[in-house]
């Protein structure tokens, strides 16, 4: 039975971490090359009992920027095309943003992001899942679970999956965005671990700005049009 994405994916993970402590995730469209199982094992034993840690992230898509002298470093924001973590990070998560009314009004995302453009798009979203009316999904309410708990994850120096699921033949993404399609490179062992948990906060603005913001506004833009063309013409 079809459950849809949001439904199925969260009581996959239920299932899940009713059986185990900790799991590998894969998105199906994704592609790991092989140093990505090893990278999260390393990391899942190290972190196991670090509550800070919400997740390990296979995905980099800013590796042509990174300027970080370990194996990885730590992130506000992380994909979910390739992650680990543990069930009692799971367990966390807060699938109905049940407070998110009271932490609108306390301004906590303008605490967290120093750009507004950030804050408004990310309010919007949150907004719309709590409403109900956002989209049949399930990792918007796992950012906000992260953001909520003031959460890290532990991001790749290198890209460690690809997103095969680009082209004229998938369900959402049919168009080819070299943006997020970087192809995947092999980790280098053993891990350099780096000596902070500060997250790079330069790397997280740029994906904000730069891989979400433009992207998110350029398909409102298309949208529009495609509405229009069908009431007009």
């Amino acid at each position: 039975m079809n459950l849809g994405c949001g439904e199925r994916m969260i009581s996959g993970l239920n299932w899940v971490f009713s059986l185990v402590e900790e799991a590998i995730i894969l998105e199906d469209d994704c592609l790991p090359n092989s140093s990505f199982f090893p990278f999260c094992r390393n990391l899942l034993e190290r972190y196991r009992h670090d509550s800070r840690i919400a997740y390990i992230c296979g995905t980099n898509l800013l590796e042509k920027h990174s300027n970080a002298n370990a194996s990885y470093h730590f992130s506000q924001f992380g994909g979910i095309w390739g992650w680990a973590t543990w069930r009692s990070a799971w367990q966390r998560y807060d699938r109905h943003l049940s407070d998110w009314p009271r932490l609108r009004s306390t301004g906590m995302l303008s605490e967290i992001f120093d750009q507004p453009r950030i804050v408004e798009y990310w309010t919007n979203i949150f907004n719309a899942m709590y409403d109900g009316t956002g989209p049949d999904t399930w990792d918007h309410q796992w950012l906000y679970t992260c953001l909520k708990n003031n959460s890290i994850m532990a991001v790749p120096s290198s890209n460690l999956v690809a997103n095969i699921g680009f082209g004229n033949d998938a369900t959402h993404t049919t168009q080819v965005d070299t943006r997020f399609t970087p192809r995947t490179s092999v980790m280098q062992f053993p891990l350099d671990h780096p000596s902070d948990f500060v997250p790079l906060r330069s790397m997280d603005r740029r994906l904000m700005l730069t891989l979400i913001l433009t992207p998110f506004r350029s398909r409102l833009s298309r949208a529009a049009r495609r509405i229009a063309n069908g009431l007009f013409h």
